[in-house]
């Protein structure tokens, strides 16, 4: 979060390169100062790039440790990063968590900052809703992630049987 801080400072208010907070909506209406698509990234630049350092520097470490490993053989590469899409669907709860504090510093409306109204003013379904509906996409993130590796990799397929199959008595 320091990180952040210390980056809308210097991109924002010192040298004007990014705008330091509100949001821009994607869509632009005549009623609002600013709108459209140039807009709105210039507006997500800061928080994308302060809730990606959150985790960038792990993942970092992770690659490289991997590809290292895996650098000769093409299977242990795609199998690493299968593994590496199932780490990063783990993550994305913790992604969803961060965006409290992002979202808060930088005035952007989303999930994050619901939660943290809802919880201000101690509106308790609000709040509930909200959790509700993190878990739900992180449950889904998962879940697409599961399906796309047991997609790409045979191997996997063969782990997830529920029930074994009974063998024939010959």
């Amino acid at each position: 979060m320091w990180v952040g801080l210390e980056l809308s400072y210097y991109l924002g208010v010192k040298w004007g390169v990014v705008p330091v907070a509100n949001y821009c909506s994607f869509f632009a209406s005549g009623d609002e100062p600013c709108g459209g698509l140039v807009n709105w990234i210039k507006h997500l630049i800061l928080p994308v790039v302060t809730l990606s350092l959150a985790l960038a520097a792990v993942y970092t470490r992770m690659i490289r440790a991997g590809l290292v490993r895996a650098a000769s053989d093409r299977e242990r590469r795609r199998a690493f990063l299968l593994f590496l899409a199932r780490v990063a669907a783990f993550d994305f709860g913790a992604l969803i968590g961060l965006s409290v504090f992002v979202e808060a510093s930088f005035g952007v409306p989303g999930l994050g900052r619901l939660t943290l109204i809802s919880y201000q003013a101690q509106d308790l379904v609000l709040l509930q809703s909200a959790v509700l509906y993190a878990a739900l996409l992180g449950i889904a993130a998962s879940f697409l992630v599961d399906v796309l590796v047991a997609a790409l990799d045979p191997g996997v397929r063969n782990e997830w049987r529920f029930v074994a199959r009974p063998t024939r008595a010959t």
